[in-house]
């Protein structure tokens, strides 16, 4: 009975969890703050741009679309949410006009983008720089 009990009891913890992952969504607007290169680098959005990074994201917690721009160009496409906090982003496109660093430097980790966490009105996308070196690139929720 004991064995039964804690079966059972385990079932419903897994159901649970994996009905929470399944719930996960990026849904908002977010602008880029800063990009996090170590423990202790970490670059803010320079002054004077004119305009910052800002992206909206749409999701139902497994597929969205992804629509903003960067200081000088659009940016468009689609993106999938993984288990894992993982996200994919294949269909991800842009106008292309010249670009200053802040807005190459996004173009660029957008394509090595592979995980993501969202902490209250935070959004952190993960990627591999130099497919050894995980860093990072800070958002917040715009209002």
């Amino acid at each position: 009975m004991k064995t039964l009990f804690t079966a059972v009891l385990l079932l419903v913890l897994a159901a649970s969890c994996k009905q929470e992952e399944s719930l996960t969504t990026l849904t908002g607007t977010w602008k880029l703050h800063a990009f996090q290169t170590g423990p202790n680098e970490i670059e803010r959005e320079p002054a004077g741009l004119g305009r910052s990074v800002i992206i909206r994201l749409s999701d139902d917690g497994s597929t969205g679309k992804i629509t903003g721009h960067t200081v000088n160009n659009r940016v468009f496409g689609n993106y999938q949410l993984q288990p894992g906090h993982q996200i994919l982003l294949p269909g991800l496109a842009s106008t292309y006009v010249f670009e200053p660093d802040w807005g190459m430097r996004f173009l660029v980790a957008m394509q090595h983008t592979r995980t993501y966490w969202v902490a209250g009105n935070q959004l952190i996308l993960f990627y591999d720089a130099d497919n050894e070196t995980q860093e990072k690139m800070i958002f917040y929720r715009e209002k």
